[in-house]
């Protein structure tokens, strides 16, 4: 074989082992259709009592998974509070979170957070509240 040979054959590994992989990359891109997203909470009033609402969404999904919606309060330079969770198994739908506020309120920055358990996980944006 010469060297020439050896080049030309070098190249056909090389192009046969991107191919390889682009295969083996191929079948994950049906998994990128699948999307969640988490909705900025909102503040609302339901007679006379104040109420954070807000919720998460999971689309172009084929197979069941549990989904987690939860309100948060960002706290600085601390682990951040658990405020309301809701948890369901579903392939594509809204799922939506409500947190009653106390009657002594605090300014808080309050974000959703929506996830898939060992998978997907989206943030919404920090919004102030007095809550």
């Amino acid at each position: 074989m010469t060297r020439r040979q050896a080049s030309a054959t070098a190249r056909i590994c090389m192009i046969g082992a991107l191919l390889m992989t682009t295969c083996t990359i191929a079948p994950s891109t049906a998994h990128a259709l699948c999307q969640i997203s988490a909705d900025t909470p909102e503040l609302i009033k339901i007679r006379g009592k104040r109420e954070l609402i807000a919720g998460g969404k999971r689309s172009g999904c084929t197979a069941p998974k549990v989904v987690f919606v939860q309100l948060r309060w960002d706290r600085f330079l601390r682990p951040d509070k658990l405020l309301a969770e809701v948890s369901f198994t579903v392939t594509n739908a809204k799922v939506r979170v409500r947190y009653r506020c106390p009657q002594v309120s605090t300014h808080k920055q309050i974000f959703t957070e929506t996830w898939v358990q060992g998978e997907l996980k989206d943030q919404s944006a920090r919004v102030g509240f007095d809550c």
